[in-house]
């Protein structure tokens, strides 16, 4: 559904967890590397939302 590597983070001292994409790159400090990184980034929530939305709306 995402079509990626997601990873599950276990919140054990919470009553929650997360689920989580890391965006690799270079790091932040080059600032020409900016927009791909955004890209990146909304590529991804955007593939997040659409793999786990129909799941979350079934949530009671």
């Amino acid at each position: 559904d995402f079509g990626g590597e997601l990873e599950w983070q276990r919140l054990d001292d919470k009553r929650a967890s997360r689920i989580a994409k890391t965006v690799t790159n270079k790091g932040l400090k080059d600032i020409d590397d900016w927009p791909s990184i955004q890209d990146k980034m909304i590529d991804a929530m955007i593939r997040f939302e659409k793999a786990l939305a129909k799941h979350i709306r079934q949530l009671p």
